[in-house]
């Protein structure tokens, strides 16, 4: 085994996302040292929360959406940043997007050049006909 150091981090995860992994891990049977060491460490953070020895680093306030926080300020935001605004949220939580955010998404998209051949002419189709 090498005296190198090892960098190491610090992940900032919901009990959820770590029941998860461990979940992923144990249903791809992991058997390797690293799967092994995942394992054990999640599990043991999960054991201490669960008997209450160990309390949250922090509790994070839920985040407003972007395109949330640029309908707060209507008036400030030009077509464009609508547009782009609507394509972030698009991208991150399609299926979070009203009709009007989808279509604006879309344009930005074509505007952008980021459709394929099919989806320029699908969007063509739809929209400038």
């Amino acid at each position: 085994m090498s005296d190198a150091a090892v960098a190491k981090y610090r992940p900032v995860l919901t009990m959820l996302e770590m029941q998860y992994l461990i979940s992923l891990i144990n249903m791809a049977q992991d058997g390797t040292e690293t799967g092994k060491t995942i394992k054990y460490k999640f599990g043991k953070i999960m054991f201490s929360v669960d008997a209450g020895v160990a309390s949250p680093a922090y509790v994070a306030n839920p985040r407003q959406s972007v395109l949330a926080r640029l309908e707060d300020i209507p008036s400030s935001l030009t077509p464009e940043q609508k547009r782009e605004a609507a394509y972030i949220k698009y991208k991150g939580t399609p299926t979070e997007c009203t009709n009007e955010e989808v279509m604006l998404a879309r344009t930005y998209m074509y505007s952008h050049n980021m459709f394929s051949d099919e989806e320029r002419a699908q969007y063509e189709s739809d929209y400038l006909e």
